[in-house]
Parts: structure tokens; sequence; C-alpha cells
């Protein structure tokens, strides 16, 4: 009776081990890509809702709302960025100081690793109670880096969208206007 190996030899696990890491080379620049898109997508869309939550609340406590940045220097793009609300006139919101913005209203740049932002036009968003329009208007941009970018905007009506600056490489938002 002759006796059968079931089995692999060494050099085919380690030809199997050696493709296994060429591709997993292959595919780390284009993970990273991903990586830089999700996390300027993910910035972007959370600054949105924040716009979208400041709108509502001015509407359903009929008084003015803000969200405000730090560091407020306009058409910079900062690494270290963050953001919070407030009712203006009775508190300043500095998002880097305890208990200055609305209790969980904060968002800072940790949360989002590799993303910068670029404030413009004015160094907060002000959305009245009167339907929640806006007297502040402007784009932010979120940059993940290699030309990951997408920006939201911000108009006196008071809408809010997601908009794709002309550089961006990202194909999410396809069809939204260019910033």
């Amino acid at each position: 009776m002759k006796k059968h190996n079931t089995g692999f030899t060494l050099t085919e696990l380690l030809i199997v081990v050696a493709i296994i890491a060429i591709l997993a080379v292959l595919a780390v620049p284009s993970f990273q890509n991903a990586m830089r898109a999700q996390r300027a997508e993910g910035a972007a869309e959370a600054f949105l809702a924040a716009l979208q939550n400041a709108k509502m609340e001015a509407i359903k406590t009929n008084s003015d709302m803000r969200i405000a940045f730090s560091p407020a220097t306009l058409n910079t793009a900062h690494n270290t960025w963050c953001y919070g609300m407030t009712q203006p006139g009775t508190t300043t919101c500095d998002c880097n100081t305890a208990n200055s913005c609305a209790a969980g209203s904060v968002v800072r740049s940790t949360d989002y690793a590799g993303v910068s932002a670029k404030f413009n036009n004015y160094s907060y968003r002000l959305f009245t109670s009167l339907r929640g329009t806006s007297n502040t208007s402007g784009t932010v941009t979120f940059n993940g880096g290699n030309n990951k970018t997408l920006g939201v905007r911000t108009s006196t009506s008071g809408r809010n969208r997601i908009c794709r600056p002309d550089s961006t490489t990202m194909s999410s938002y396809h069809d939204n206007p260019d910033c």
C-alpha cells in the first residue's frame, strides 16, 4: 500500500507567502489614499451635521446660534483646528477652553487625523432664529492630503451643503457643485 502525503511543501508555502507580501506592498498606497478620502469626508460630514444642528437649535430656541472656529485665522490651512456651538452674546466659544461651548458640540482635528481645515470669509457661521437663515456665508474645506478635499458651503439663506473643489481627486459627491 502506497502512502500519499497531503499537504504543502516548504517551497510552495514560501511562494504563497511571497505572493501575498507583494500584493500587500502594492495595496498600501491605495489603502492610504482611501483612508485620506474617508477622513476628509468624515470631517466634512461632521461639520455639515454641526451646521444643521446649529440651524435647528436657532429655530427651536428662538435665539441665534453660532459655530465658532479655532484658530480664527482665515484663508489659511490649519492642521490643528476645532469648532463648537454657542449662543452669540452670552458666551464666547473657545473649543480649547473647557465648558465654553455647548455640551457635546466640540469637534477637534484629532478626531480626523491628518485632515487640515481652511476657514474663509468669517471665523464663524451664525444662524438666526428667523427660519435659520445666516448672515455669514462661505466655504470651509477639509483636506486629507494628496488632493483628497471636500468643502462645506453655507449660504445666507441658511442652506448648507457639501461641495467638491476643482482640484480634488475624490470620487464621492460627484454630482455636487464645485466649491
